[in-house]
């Protein structure tokens, strides 16, 4: 650490959670304050908007006071190790409430805002704490003892001024980096969809027919219970992803009549038919690398090979064609959107020869391999960006930077 800085615990140079009795010193019953959701608290960044204003007495009770400058931080899992903090600025009246499970932190006149806030910023922050979180399981928060002791070194206020500035222009360098990466990975994903959508659009040459005619069967999967060990895994909605099978995190099962009934053959279709209305539609293509059943959530998708090939059906389910038909008709059974078989049976689908679609889907397979090969370059760029930040935020709180 740099000479002539100290290092202090932050409970002795901010107060932790101040009591919001101090609002009512400042304004009455009837004054507007501005209301701060957890949504709208953002992710690694300082500046968050109030979604909108409310009287004093509509929030004091149930919520967390803050005022412009105090650093807020969310305490709960996994809101906190998803870096969830800001820098209060702009409330109105200079107050503000926000969701319970808020830790605001105000400096005692030893620290500026922005300061801190950088240096909570830092990964080992987060990851120390979350080591030490209390609570049941998915509501783990972390305990206030953690932030009041924990150390912080302590430049003076006009070299913490020219921290904040060299951090401000180098991280929103690196923000613009960001975007710009962001970007493009998003460009890569779009340009495999808007290819794969017009070679499955209808035209005048080849108008669609109702998937029901061009396939042999739509059947349900097992409704056994499965468990976490057995003989032959059971392949469920999670299992589909982007077309193909993640064989990670499988349930199993040990029941004979079950494996046979529903035993998949290389190449099955398998769609997803229920859950969230984002999830709903996802299909995948049975590889036969290693013996499978599917559960009662998909549908196993059979087509007529003499008119339609299982790959060719596979891209076309995954295709916004198919999804936006699917979003249209899907009814719903409680919380879940949900496409029945005698549903899917009515997607159009356009159906060339059997040679096209053997072409069709050989020039989507080598696109979805490049558009992978791009998004992972992109996302080991953006794994650069944030480890770069790490270094610089590290660099900054070792005194390095000035």
């Amino acid at each position: 650490m740099k000479a002539g800085w100290e290092v202090k615990a932050l409970g002795d140079i901010c107060e932790i959670a101040p009591k919001k009795a101090l609002a009512k010193k400042q304004l009455s019953n009837e004054q507007l304050v501005s209301f701060v959701p957890m949504d709208h608290l953002g992710e690694l960044k300082s500046t968050f908007s109030a979604k909108e204003d409310r009287e004093l007495s509509k929030v004091y009770s149930g919520y967390t006071y803050f005022a412009d400058d105090d650093v807020i931080i969310a305490k709960i899992t996994p809101c906190f190790e998803n870096g969830k903090m800001g820098v209060a600025s702009g409330m109105t009246n200079g107050i503000g409430f926000g969701s319970s499970e808020f830790v605001p932190i105000r400096g005692r006149g030893k620290t500026i805002p922005q300061y801190l806030f950088y240096f909570l910023l830092r990964d080992e922050f987060r990851e120390t704490g979350a080591r030490v979180m209390s609570g049941a399981v998915g509501h783990k928060r972390v305990p206030k003892e953690y932030l009041e002791t924990l150390p912080i070194p302590l430049p003076p206020l006009e070299e913490q001024k020219q921290i904040v500035a060299v951090l401000d222009a180098a991280l929103n360098g690196l923000t613009r980096a960001r975007t710009h990466v962001e970007t493009n990975l998003q460009n890569a994903r779009e340009l495999f969809d808007l290819r794969r959508a017009k070679l499955f659009s209808e035209n005048e040459t080849t108008p669609a027919v109702p998937l029901g005619l061009v396939c042999l069967s739509f059947e349900y999967g097992t409704s056994s219970k499965s468990k976490p060990v057995g003989k032959i895994p059971v392949l469920r909605m999670g299992n589909l992803q982007d077309g193909e099978l993640d064989w990670k995190k499988l349930v199993y099962t040990d029941d004979e009549t079950e494996c046979q009934k529903y035993a998949l053959t290389k190449g099955d279709v398998l769609f997803n038919r229920t859950n969230s209305q984002e999830h709903v539609g996802k299909t995948s293509i049975y590889d036969g690398s290693q013996p499978a059943i599917f559960a009662g959530y998909l549908i196993r998708v059979k087509p007529d090979s003499q008119k339609l090939t299982n790959p060719y059906l596979n891209h076309f389910l995954n295709s916004d064609v198919a999804r936006e038909y699917g979003r249209s008709i899907k009814g719903k059974s409680v919380n879940r959107a949900n496409i029945s078989a005698s549903r899917l049976k009515t997607y159009p689908i356009v159906v060339p020869s059997v040679e096209r679609q053997t072409e069709i889907a050989a020039e989507l397979d080598l696109l979805k391999i490049a558009m992978k090969e791009l998004q992972s370059r992109y996302r080991q760029k953006l794994q650069d960006l944030d480890d770069l930040r790490q270094s610089l935020l590290q660099k900054a709180f070792a005194g390095e930077l000035t």
